[in-house]
């Protein structure tokens, strides 16, 4: 049997987390190291230099995540108060970012096989007799 599991790259996590009132917020970005590696490479065992680091999104762009921890989800009233602190944190930064809640049905996380096309033989180019 074989496996094809094998290290393809590293990414590196740039941010700082926040707590404003019951909300924490990640503000961060990906980075990567510029390049490719072959694909005998093994992990890093000591953190590259932050210079040799990009970006992984182009524009260099970072990404706002707030959240509330909610202890108990099956009480309504504690579920009903994390929801509406995070509509108050949402006002209070309009016009500043725009936040939007994700539809957590809108990605499809699942992987898409793609079987390779299986080229003619040349029994089969030759036609019929």
């Amino acid at each position: 049997m074989l496996t094809f599991r094998r290290f393809v790259s590293e990414y590196y996590v740039e941010g700082h987390r926040f707590v404003h009132e019951n909300v924490v917020i990640f503000l961060h970005r990906v980075l990567h190291e510029p390049g490719v590696r072959s694909l005998e490479a093994a992990p890093n065992e000591d953190l590259p230099s932050f210079t040799a680091l990009q970006p992984l999104d182009p524009s260099g762009a970072y990404i706002l995540e707030a959240k509330i921890r909610v202890e108990g989800f099956n009480n309504p009233a504690v579920l009903e108060a994390g929801v509406q602190e995070l509509m108050r944190f949402q006002a209070q930064m309009k016009g500043c970012v725009e936040l939007a809640v994700p539809d957590r049905l809108s990605l499809d996380t699942r992987v898409k096989y793609k079987p390779k096309p299986v080229p003619p033989t040349k029994q089969a180019q030759a036609g019929p007799r």
